[in-house]
């Protein structure tokens, strides 16, 4: 199953566990022993799902079912059973993205231009890399959005493993749009450049607004909906950007 039973978050109302069925009598929760006419019992649960799911080693559904087994007062040798309508519970598909804006290749080579930090009057350029992985469910119409501050402006030749991306320039949106995904990745990269002002200076400038992303799980036929951070200067990713996110002078 794809339940996490370590989570810290797993609730079991003192129900004992063996594999997937969950066991509570009246060792566990005293009022069983006894259910007057117009009582009732209830148990809350939290099975917290995995963060990942292997689809080689996880099942992407699962079916609940609630059994009860009881005696009349009348006749405690009488055991009666009723179970509930079997619950089937589908997992969307495991959609993960990236929002990331970079100076430096991971081994330092810088792929940004102009001065870093930032210098007022001076302009430089940043990389953005969007990602999109996914290995559960085939996934179709698959979108990334953002808009840009009025100071940020997009430079031409941005690039992607899949789908196509594109700049409204009145609108000041991009967009990147993916027909699909099955098992694997996509990712776009383009440059923004900033021209800071003397009202800049020491502070990180943004680069772009959070990003907006929706796709739709053809197995499940659910529309899932992501969003990324807000990017600044501050580029918490490049380290060896470390410190060099603030505008001087």
């Amino acid at each position: 199953l794809p339940i996490d039973w370590d989570s810290s978050s797993l609730i079991l109302a003192h129900g004992v566990r063996s594999d997937s069925t969950i066991t509570w009598t009246t060792e566990e929760i005293e009022n069983f022993e006894t259910l007057g006419e117009g009582q009732e019992g209830v148990i809350d649960l939290v099975l917290p799902l995995l963060e990942n799911v292997d689809p080689t080693i996880h099942s992407d559904n699962f079916i609940l079912v609630a059994t009860t087994t009881a005696s009349p007062s009348t006749n405690t040798k009488q055991r009666q059973t009723l179970s509930t309508t079997p619950l089937l519970i589908r997992l969307n598909s495991n959609l993960t993205i990236i929002s990331s804006a970079r100076y430096h290749e991971s081994d330092g080579t810088p792929i940004g231009t102009g001065p870093l930090p930032p210098i007022v009057g001076e302009t430089t350029e940043y990389e953005i890399l969007w990602s999109a992985s996914n290995s559960l469910h085939p996934l179709e119409n698959i979108v990334f959005e953002t808009d840009l501050p009025s100071h940020v402006q997009f430079s031409e030749g941005a690039t992607t493993t899949a789908g196509t991306i594109s700049y409204n320039n009145e609108q000041r949106n991009i967009r990147w749009e993916i027909p699909s995904i099955n098992a694997g990745n996509a990712t776009a990269r383009f440059r923004l450049r900033i021209t800071p002002s003397e009202s800049n200076i020491g502070t990180f400038l943004k680069l772009t607004n959070p990003v907006n992303v929706v796709a739709r799980d053809t197995i499940t036929e659910t529309s899932l909906r992501l969003e990324g951070d807000t990017l600044t200067t501050q580029l918490p990713d490049d380290t060896f950007a470390n410190g060099k996110g603030v505008v001087l002078e």
